[in-house]
């Protein structure tokens, strides 16, 4: 019953005479922690089609999906892979379904394919994962891709890996909601306190591949690698206090 009252939003929205859809033919629920995400399967004149409905929920719902579908349109058609958004509503948006194949599953199916005795042989262990690296560059050109449009440094702030998606081979990321002014270098340590923490934490291959994400960073970018030091143990000790 939970699942069908989410799903008011998308029923009684000018989406479905938009789209002459004509039925929907299946729901599934994708993980969120803040909102109600659905992919939604539906039928229309032109056949079988996927969307994604986000519903925002809580207090600040109304700033969020304001400073999302800001992002979404500064981004546009500036090289950075992000879903369409086709309809906006008071508390929902409906947009383009990009699959379901997560950066977080990526990094599960690598590090489970990785021999223990293996590990320190590895010398460049980006260029054995390709993904992984395409994220880093989208991090770090959507701070660039921002400055040049906006005039200031902003961040995507959120660095859960679920919210990076791989669609045949590219990254696209999907969530803006919490994007803030700040450096870039602030966002690279988030991710690698991120990476670290992923059940298993803090394994020998999480180690030595987050030692090559910081010498990539330093080699390929502008950044300075002993704030993004500062920004992992940061990090680090504010999930400490989230989880107590």
């Amino acid at each position: 019953m939970e699942h069908d009252l989410s799903l008011e939003g998308f029923l009684n929205s000018g989406f479905l005479k938009q789209e002459n859809i004509t039925g929907i033919y299946s729901k599934e629920k994708l993980f969120s922690r803040k909102n109600d995400v659905f992919k939604v399967e539906v039928g229309s004149g032109s056949g079988i089609k996927q969307y994604v409905l986000k519903q925002y929920r809580g207090e600040s719902r109304h700033s969020r999906i304001k400073n999302e579908l800001y992002f979404y349109k500064l981004l546009g058609n500036n090289g950075l892979k992000a879903p369409n958004i086709y309809y906006t509503g008071e508390d929902m948006v409906i947009m383009e379904f990009m699959g379901t194949r997560m950066l977080l599953d990526y990094i599960i199916q690598e590090e489970n394919s990785v021999r223990d005795e293996n590990i320190s042989k590895h010398g460049d262990y980006l260029g054995q994962l390709p993904s992984l690296k395409g994220t880093l560059n989208y991090i770090y050109d959507f701070n660039k891709k921002l400055k040049v449009l906006t005039g200031k440094s902003y961040v995507l702030n959120d660095m859960n890996h679920r919210n990076f998606l791989l669609p045949k081979g590219t990254v696209c990321r999907v969530d803006f909601e919490d994007c803030r002014e700040g450096a870039v270098e602030e966002d690279m340590g988030k991710f690698i306190a991120f990476f670290l923490t992923y059940d298993p934490a803090f394994t020998a291959w999480k180690r030595s591949v987050s030692e090559s994400i910081k010498a990539y960073c330093s080699n390929n970018m502008d950044v300075d690698t002993s704030v993004i030091d500062r920004e992992v143990e940061k990090e680090l000790g504010r999930m400490v206090q989230r989880r107590k």
